[in-house]
């Protein structure tokens, strides 16, 4: 009988252990998270779409990156790609989130322009822009007006953070649109579109924006 009683009450104190184990080691987590960089990511169009090299239409990005979090993010990569369909290829949500949900990982690899490229820093609190092209061919985009064109960016931003020794993503994902329109969409010729008729807004698909 005392036997049993002892094995019992082992148990219990391995288990009750084993909860305050679990706990401590959330309580690690949770003050790591706190104390790690966050990055936001917020896309705008900076300039009216124009040809450029190769029979292309240049869009052209403006990204505000801010470190929400508590200590240094580094080396910081931000990349993008680009989706233009018709509407008959959008989604519930307005969308061609399947194509998006494809092209979107291979913007969070660590693929620096240069050998010498390793990313920037950006401190707690500190708001950083950089500037980036997308080049669209022109004839794909011909191809998708029947009538209108529906344009879209999806990106990663990459970065490590000293606290838990790891890479941290931010992924986001855009409906570029001409401002006005119930649609959006733009025309075969988008050049005679002002920057100021041109807006931006996040998706709703959680999967295309969200951060680790």
């Amino acid at each position: 009988m005392f036997t049993a009683w002892f094995a019992f009450n082992a148990l219990e104190q391995i288990a009750e252990a084993k909860k305050q184990t679990i706990a401590a080691q959330e309580q690690v987590a949770i003050s790591r998270a706190a104390q790690r960089p966050w990055i936001s990511a917020e896309v705008s169009v900076r300039a009216a779409l124009q040809p450029g090299y190769d029979n292309t239409y240049l869009l052209k990005l403006k990204t505000k990156l801010k470190n929400v979090g508590e200590t240094p993010a580094q080396q910081v990569i931000a990349a993008f790609d680009f989706a233009i369909v018709n509407q008959s290829v959008l989604d519930d949500i307005g969308a061609p989130t399947s194509e998006l949900q494809q092209k979107q990982p291979s913007t969070c690899t660590r693929n620096p322009p240069g050998p010498y490229f390793t990313g920037s820093t950006i401190f707690p609190d500190q708001q950083t822009e950089q500037e980036d092209v997308l080049f669209i061919p022109i004839r794909e985009w011909e191809e998708k007006a029947k009538p209108h064109v529906y344009v879209y960016v999806v990106g990663c931003v990459v970065y490590y953070s000293a606290a838990d020794q790891r890479d941290h993503t931010t992924n986001f994902s855009y409906h570029v649109f001409i401002k006005g329109k119930d649609d959006g969409g733009f025309p075969r010729n988008p050049t005679n579109i002002r920057v100021e008729q041109i807006g931006t807004a996040t998706l709703g698909a959680a999967e295309l924006f969200r951060a680790d």
